[in-house]
């Protein structure tokens, strides 16, 4: 069994390793370096693990962060990218894939690598092939996509009430275009933060102005984007950054003023979003998950207006580390640092006061 570790300077031979797996890939694009790279910065690095024995090959990208406490300068946690950038096999022998895991905890443990978040893609499933005695797995809930079929139309499964506010919405002249234009984008962006601002979102929903920049680099490559107006307006009542690989969509942010909401503007957005990669001949496009498990999520029933297919979304914790682990614990507990909201969270230690 061999184990090799490549960095993202390396991209060509990433892309090989990927390529080789492009079939069991799921939603390729989580896991290619130019989504992966709008989630490092000058205290973290990308890197990812190729393991081969015979036709056996197990691909799992990550990225490595220092954890940076007094005694534990030189260690580090590492994890998938928000999404799912989780690991890739083209095996269902689970002895290969346990022996892969072992090997991968082998290497971590060598590298002074604390402990690991595995975010699973749902479209591969590789979480049900992993023994749980090795990884602790858990449920975070659904995701909601919808297949394409050339033989019916996309409203098929539609809400009856989605098909009212779609033509409530075109009533009150709303359009949905698609846009390359900076200055859409950043106004785009704008309403963004304002809105996560005016809903006191968890933090993990806002991103630096560095972060929206480089999505925009990527636009038309890796990222599509989209703007809702009114007929004759130059403003931006909405929008949304749409991932898209190897026929696959995946919507990744998107935002709505609450001042147009009620006129259906947000379903006019999906719907047309909907229907542009339908028309390209796209396979499916993932519309995401709600903000919580719960299966009353308000955003989780908001999407599956639009379809009725779902798929469970896993996580996977390794501690690699155990003795370590417990001893960051003990530290911060003694100083009292340990936020409660986040003592059972893997990296804990993120949330210290």
């Amino acid at each position: 069994m061999k184990l090799e570790i490549i960095t993202a300077e390396k991209k060509n031979l990433w892309n090989d390793k990927l390529n080789l797996l492009e079939e069991f890939s799921g939603l390729k694009v989580y896991k290619e370096i130019e989504y992966l790279n709008l989630y490092t910065n000058n205290q973290s690095d990308l890197e990812c693990i190729f393991i081969e024995e015979e036709k056996n090959f197990f691909f799992i990208p990550y990225i490595k962060k220092k954890i940076n406490f007094p005694g534990f300068e030189n260690f580090y946690d590492i994890e998938s990218a928000y999404g799912y950038s989780g690991p890739v096999s083209n095996s269902q022998d689970q002895i290969f894939l346990k022996n892969a895991l072992e090997l991968f905890k082998n290497y971590c443990f060598k590298k002074n690598i604390i402990a690991c978040l595995i975010r699973f893609d749902p479209f591969t499933q590789l979480h049900n092939l992993f023994d749980k005695k090795n990884i602790d797995i858990s449920y975070e809930g659904e995701i909601v996509y919808k297949k394409f079929d050339p033989n019916l139309s996309i409203s098929e499964d539609y809400n009856t009430s989605i098909k009212n506010k779609i033509l409530k919405a075109k009533k009150n002249e709303l359009k949905v275009s698609i846009s390359n234009n900076y200055q859409d984008f950043m106004s785009f962006v704008n309403l963004y933060l304002n809105l996560m601002e005016q809903k006191k979102a968890n933090q993990d929903y806002f991103y630096s102005l560095d972060y929206f920049k480089n999505i925009f680099k990527e636009i038309d490559n890796k990222f599509d984007f989209f703007v809702v107006r009114k007929t004759n307006s130059k403003d931006i009542f909405g929008g949304c950054i749409v991932l898209k690989c190897i026929k696959k969509a995946s919507i990744h942010l998107s935002a709505v003023s609450e001042q147009i909401k009620k006129l259906g503007a947000a379903v006019l957005l999906r719907h047309e979003i909907t229907e542009f990669y339908s028309n390209k001949n796209f396979k499916l496009i993932n519309y995401g998950g709600g903000l919580t498990k719960k299966n009353s999520d308000s955003l989780l029933k908001f999407k599956k207006n639009f379809s009725k297919k779902t798929k469970p979304y896993y996580i996977g914790k390794l501690i690699i580390n155990k003795d370590l682990y417990n001893k960051l614990y003990n530290f911060l507990n003694t100083k009292k640092r340990i936020d409660m909201n986040y003592k059972d969270y893997l990296f804990f230690y993120k949330y210290a006061k």
